[in-house]
């Protein structure tokens, strides 16, 4: 292969497919041992760093495993069952009407004596909690009187700053005095909103799309609309230009890379044409990037605001999920907007407190962020394959689920149309907490859906939750079958210590 041809950057991944095609074609099984990197590099003609970062790609969508002083092999962790049939319908916008079943559900997702499966957190166990902390000792020595002051309202300057300068590798200019601090994601995205729309007002909301985004439209009296998505190519444009046009939409809320529940990465093409349609019709986009850091890639892929010459792209970002809950930050790029989501952000909350801006500053600014994804992401990477390959085998036929391109989440299609909701209670009296579909739609679309999230190192605890989750899928479809009268075995006792 003539490592000149065609674009440079995407020379890895024609390497990567290659070998997925060898794998798919059965040329390659598992188990087969592949070529080294120097002799990935002297057979194909690349550089040794262009065989690295294929092979982590491959590693990354766990096609491949590393076995330490052995080398590169072909992964048994690959996932069989075959994609979900995502078919949002078309709805009429609806007032979001979420509170009292996400409060109770994410109640449950983070009991602890609950298996996580529910929660969209990182456990504290993969977290930097050690360098935090010694962030913190720094910030409090080197200003004693952070707490004697307020701070303005777009946030510390030195948090501001690396920000700006982590924004280059989102591809796209930031200066600090674009950048606004905020009490984490939720806040960002409500200053956003009410930046774009007043209550009573039409928003587009990708179906299935994250939760948490609907209740700020619950919270802000603003309408959805439904904008069906797909697991790998998002909204179909033509009949996104439709509703926005029909339905007279004031902004799309979306999510472009690592997307909850979906996982996946859209085309750049697609982002790009988004854009441009938001530009057209002058419908501002809201994006929720929330998880766009944990790209299974290399290269960590573009959001919409990449492609935004315009300024209407409100970028909201957040270090919570990621790094370090407890602190709490988030941060908003509000394009054309900023004077307003600077007012709103004075008049709200004032301010976000000083001491975790500047602490996480330091934390940036050494470094050890680049770090810490670097470490998370291989975690993160290889738990939800083991997910995936776990419910391809102990879930019934019929089951379906996506395949991610980053993030922690899978989003599962249960056969036979079985109730999520009824999973999601049995999974309880089990010791299981799961998310059921109908929370990720505002008229409660994906009653056959559950999301399963993986934010923790792959165990054999891990395993038998699995399992159990699979039995009592096969319990409730035997339950519904006329013909099979056969009880469910699983335990109806209280939430279980097994995991």
């Amino acid at each position: 292969m003539n490592p000149v041809a065609g674009r440079p950057e995407l020379l890895y991944l024609r390497v990567a497919q290659s070998f997925e095609s060898q794998i798919q074609d059965r040329a390659l099984r598992v188990g087969d041992k592949l070529p080294s990197l120097r002799e990935l590099s002297r057979r194909r003609g690349i550089s040794v760093g262009t065989a690295v970062a294929a092979y982590e790609w491959l590693e990354r969508r766990g096609t491949i495993e590393v076995r330490p002083r052995s080398g590169y092999y072909v992964s048994d962790l690959r996932p069989s069952a075959p994609e979900p049939h995502i078919v949002a319908r078309s709805r009429p916008p609806i007032r979001v009407a979420l509170a009292d079943v996400v409060l109770e559900i994410q109640a449950n997702a983070r009991d602890g004596g609950l298996f996580p499966f529910g929660e969209a957190v990182i456990v504290p166990e993969l977290l930097p909690t050690a360098r935090l902390n010694r962030a913190v000792r720094k910030a409090t020595s080197a200003f004693p009187q952070h707490a004697a002051r307020y701070e303005e309202p777009a946030g510390s300057h030195l948090l501001r700053r690396q920000i700006a300068r982590l924004a280059y590798r989102l591809s796209f200019r930031c200066t600090p005095d674009e950048v606004i601090v905020t009490n984490g994601a939720m806040e960002a995205l409500n200053l956003a909103l009410q930046a774009v729309a007043r209550p009573g007002d039409v928003v587009g909301v990708e179906s299935p799309g994250c939760y948490e985004a609907l209740r700020s439209l619950e919270s802000l009296g603003v309408k959805a609309l439904e904008i069906p998505v797909g697991p790998r190519h998002g909204p179909d444009r033509t009949q996104l230009e439709r509703a926005a046009r029909e339905h007279g939409i004031k902004a799309l809320l979306m999510s472009s890379c690592c997307h909850n529940p979906l996982g996946y990465d859209l085309p750049d093409s697609t982002k790009a044409e988004i854009v441009a349609l938001g530009e057209r019709l002058r419908i501002p986009v809201i994006e929720d990037d929330s998880f766009g850091d944990l790209a299974f890639s290399p290269q960590r892929p573009k959001p919409f605001k990449a492609f935004d010459s315009t300024g209407s792209v409100l970028y909201c970002g957040t270090y919570s999920h990621l790094v370090a809950p407890g602190f709490h930050l988030g941060w908003i790029h509000a394009g054309r907007f900023r004077a307003e989501v600077e007012a709103l952000k004075a008049i709200t909350t004032s301010a976000t407190p000083t001491l975790p801006q500047l602490a996480f500053a330091e934390f940036l600014e050494a470094g050890a962020y680049e770090r810490h994804l670097r470490k998370l992401i291989k975690v993160l990477t290889h738990s939800t394959r083991a997910l995936a390959a776990a419910i391809a085998e102990h879930f019934p036929r019929g089951t379906r689920m996506t395949h991610p391109a980053g993030g922690f989440f899978v989003w599962v299609q249960l056969p036979e149309n079985l109730s999520g909701l009824e999973l999601y209670r049995a999974a309880l009296k089990e010791g299981i907490a799961v998310v059921p579909g109908i929370l990720f739609s505002p008229h409660g679309q994906f009653r056959d859906f559950i999301r399963l999230s993986c934010g923790w190192a792959w165990s054999d605890r891990a395993e038998r939750a699995v399992r159990t989750l699979g039995s009592l899928v096969k319990g409730l479809s035997r339950r519904r079958s006329p013909t099979r009268r056969t009880p469910s075995r699983t335990s109806r006792r209280g939430p279980s210590s097994r995991y």
